[in-house]
Parts: C-alpha cells; structure tokens; sequence
C-alpha cells in the first residue's frame, strides 16, 4: 500500500504542474489577446489613430481654404473702397466690362483671327 500513495501524490503533484503549466499559458494568451485586441481599438477604433490623422488633414484643408478666403476677402474690400473713394475706379471698370466710351471717343473693335482675304 505504501506505493499507492505514493504513486498517488505522484499523479496528483503532475496534475498540479500541468494545471499551473495551463493556467500560466491561459493567463498569457489572455493577456496578449487583450493587449491586442485594445491596441486594435485604439488605431482603428472609433476616435482612434487613423481618425485623428484624418481629423487634423481636414483641419489642415478647411484652414487652407479659411487663408485663401481671408484674402480672397481682402481684395474685394479694397476694391471696394476703391470703387467708392475713386471715381477713375469706377470709369476704368465700366469702360473694361461695360466697353463704354466718353463722348467724342472712337470705338474700335478688332477681329481676335482675320480671315486672309484672297
């Protein structure tokens, strides 16, 4: 009888060392699948990286276009005020887009391509 017990804290001792083997590698694979599984959410993830580097090349875009706007804006404020303050302003833009002439001036319009004339 006495090898039977022994036998029996053998069995036993090497069910423990496997359980403890198992268990260590279920808690590693637990871990690394949860470590993936958050560096997944935080890059591709709702608020993740990939969207804040869209997030900051839309700013960059709208900025841009609030640059361009901005002096888009000013030019026509001078213009304006030119328009207003200058009377030649307003003769130099009617005589260009309106093609009108003073009293006593001669109008001549050419051909931009003149057929030769045989």
């Amino acid at each position: 009888m006495p090898r039977r017990k022994v036998r029996l804290k053998k069995q036993q001792s090497s069910f423990v060392a496997k359980f403890s083997v198992w268990l260590g590698r279920l808690v590693r694979f637990t871990l690394i699948f949860g470590a993936s599984a958050l560096a997944a959410n935080a890059l591709l993830g709702e608020d993740g990286f990939l969207d804040t580097l869209e997030a900051r090349q839309q700013h960059r875009i709208l900025r841009d276009d609030l640059d361009r706007l901005r002096r888009e804006n000013a030019k026509l404020r001078q213009t304006v005020n030119r328009l207003r303050q200058d009377p030649r302003a307003i003769e130099e833009v009617a005589r260009r887009e309106l093609s009108l002439i003073k009293p006593g001036e001669l109008l001549l319009l050419f051909a931009e391509d003149p057929k030769p004339i045989r």
